[in-house]
């Protein structure tokens, strides 16, 4: 095996050499490093800082330190409503996906015709790489309590309940939401379940019959627990992207009625761009990535436990 000192005999300037095998591997990772540094580190750093700012963008900015903060947690009496939307959303739009795509998967799993499987699967995929802004003017109209899909099929049942204001309420509006949420991401974790159950060997399930267990008894004592890595994918990347949602929410609703359906991230833009409180918009921000990490610290965590049982 050649080794560095070797090269440096062999080749002319061997202290060069040297150099360049020990440092020639960083300079690979230098435009990875530069690039994730302004686009990730240095807007991170940049809100942190705006957060300890007064800035109104129009006038000149004066430093506050923690201001921005103690206002936002106890003087704005919106923030922490918004906050408990968000955590609402996260819960439902993360729990419900989940278990509706392990039931799926198992199903289409044990469908004996594989054409009719595969089918369905690439039917229920569809909506999960739908843009999110098709998503959401789909189910606006879905929800137009006057033209709308379900409106008109509730007018069959009864004329009182065709009349429902789905977005326009503001104890239907969030929920209204979550179930167009829930049917742009269920489609992923059907097929993330697949593939964990495409991992599970047949010997369990033969093991199973044979010791006379039912088809329901085998689901939860070798399926579900063979699944655990499936759940610890899926947990982590649908909180995640639970907690950063903006787009289906401003297209459907823009945080409305009355702030009903507002998370972090919708009220943040209009702090910001509606009543131009830069700095307060950046301690929101800054607020949220605190939540995330945290969040997806723990969940780490948790999906390493899981690895271990």
């Amino acid at each position: 095996m050649r080794t560095t000192a070797n090269v440096s005999a062999w080749f002319p300037g061997g202290k060069r050499k040297k150099l360049v095998y020990k440092y020639g591997p960083y300079g690979f990772l230098l435009p990875a490093v530069i690039f994730y540094s302004v686009t990730v580190t240095y807007p991170i750093l940049r809100g942190f800082w705006l957060s300890l700012l007064d800035w109104r963008i129009f006038y000149p900015k004066k430093f506050i330190g923690l201001a921005n903060y103690e206002k936002l947690f106890f003087h704005d009496e919106t923030f922490l409503p918004v906050l408990m939307h968000n955590l609402i959303y996260v819960a439902l739009t993360v729990s419900i996906p989940i278990i509706l795509g392990v039931i799926m998967a198992a199903s289409l799993d044990g469908l004996r015709h594989r054409r009719l499987a595969d089918v369905l699967r690439g039917l229920y995929f569809i909506p999960a790489i739908l843009s999110v802004i098709a998503v959401g003017l789909i189910w606006g109209w879905f929800y137009n309590p006057y033209i709308g899909l379900l409106n008109g099929a509730l007018r069959v049942v009864s004329k009182a309940a065709g009349q429902i204001q789905w977005l326009g309420s503001q104890h239907l509006a969030l929920y209204s939401i979550i179930a167009a949420k829930t049917w742009m991401s269920v489609g992923f974790c059907m097929v993330v379940f697949l593939a964990g159950l495409r991992g599970i060997s047949e010997d369990y399930y033969e093991a199973a019959r044979i010791d006379g267990a039912s088809g329901v008894k085998a689901f939860f004592t070798i399926t579900l627990p063979l699944l655990r890595p499936s759940f610890a994918v899926l947990l982590l990347i649908n909180t995640v992207d639970a907690f950063k949602e903006f787009a289906l929410i401003y297209v459907m609703t823009r945080g409305g009625p009355a702030g009903a359906s507002d998370l972090i991230s919708t009220y943040m833009y209009r702090v910001g761009f509606s009543a131009w409180k830069i700095s307060y918009a950046a301690s929101m921000g800054v607020t949220l990535f605190l939540i995330i990490l945290i969040v997806t610290f723990f969940l780490r965590k948790v999906a390493e436990r899981f690895d271990d049982l």
